[in-house]
């Protein structure tokens, strides 16, 4: 079996406007919802209408849009001074072991 995922659900109007076409379309069979874009709750709306919700998944958001949480807004870390998300690739903030 072939999965063609459609990442960034929720990202906008436009960008859930083409998912959901590529899905009437039979051009993908899954996608990813980003639950911190301004497209979240209309993308959620049409999973419901489309009858999609066993073909959707969540995207894990590092890199744009505000975090869920007000605590995170200011860990420095994750976020710039306005409280957007924006992980440097300059520096890894995550390590894997190799034990």
């Amino acid at each position: 079996m072939l999965i063609i995922n459609a990442d960034d659900f929720g990202e906008s109007q436009q960008v859930n406007k083409a998912i959901i076409q590529s899905f009437e379309n039979g051009l993908c069979s899954s996608a990813t919802l980003m639950p911190n874009m301004p497209g979240f709750e209309a993308a959620c709306e049409l999973v419901h209408e489309y009858k999609l919700l066993n073909h959707i998944g969540m995207h894990l958001v590092l890199r744009g849009g505000y975090p869920l949480t007000e605590k995170i807004k200011h860990f420095s870390t994750f976020c710039d001074q306005e409280g957007r998300l924006s992980l440097s690739r300059d520096k890894p903030i995550f390590n894997l072991g190799t034990s």
